[in-house]
């Protein structure tokens, strides 16, 4: 038995008369992606191989009755091979953009790495006064993602406002703007 909750997903293998709870969701294929740890879980069905949640933060499956899951997001790529006006080239975005810390709890930043390297995230006000730095640590080569709380240094919610981010990996800087609404 399979229910969805607003904190997380529950799984009874005795007809109802014991419940496990899942609240975190980690890609067994990709350890880096996971969901954030207040994920609430708005819908769950089986089909004859897998369990599906639908989540406030992407789409699960799960093909061991809840051992392991596989998670789904829509994944536009930074480089794209035939950029469009749908899909620019870029070097890194962010989403939900405008960007609301209340609502949304954090925004994901996108970014591709040519090889593994140190990664950190700079955050800057409209007056590009740093109020933020995150070090991420190692990461490997490829389409990667990190995310930002909404938070300055001291763990004070920021104001309205567009801010810049700029992430720098390998030698490289990439930039970005996020708009933040309450």
């Amino acid at each position: 038995v399979y229910a969805a909750g607003d904190n997380g997903l529950f799984i009874s293998d005795d007809d109802g008369s014991t419940w496990t709870t899942v609240k975190y969701f980690q890609d067994f294929q990709d350890p880096e992606i996971a969901l954030r740890p207040d994920v609430r879980v708005f819908s769950v069905t089986t089909t004859s191989d897998a369990v599906w949640a639908g989540t406030s933060d992407g789409l699960v499956r799960s093909q061991d009755r809840g051992a392991t899951w596989r998670i789904f997001r829509v994944n536009i790529p930074v480089n794209p091979e035939e950029p469009s006006n749908r899909v620019p080239r870029v070097e890194t975005f962010a989403y939900p953009n405008p960007f609301s810390p209340g609502s949304d709890q954090f925004v994901r930043i996108k970014y591709e790495l040519a090889s593994p390297t140190s990664v950190e995230l700079k955050v800057f006000d409209f007056a590009m006064h740093r109020i933020r730095t995150m070090s991420v640590g190692m990461q490997s080569s490829g389409l990667r993602e990190l995310t930002w709380d909404g938070l300055d240094r001291d763990g004070v919610r920021i104001a309205n406002g567009p801010y810049f981010y700029a992430i720098e990996a390998g030698g490289e800087t990439f930039w970005g703007k996020i708009l933040v609404i309450e």
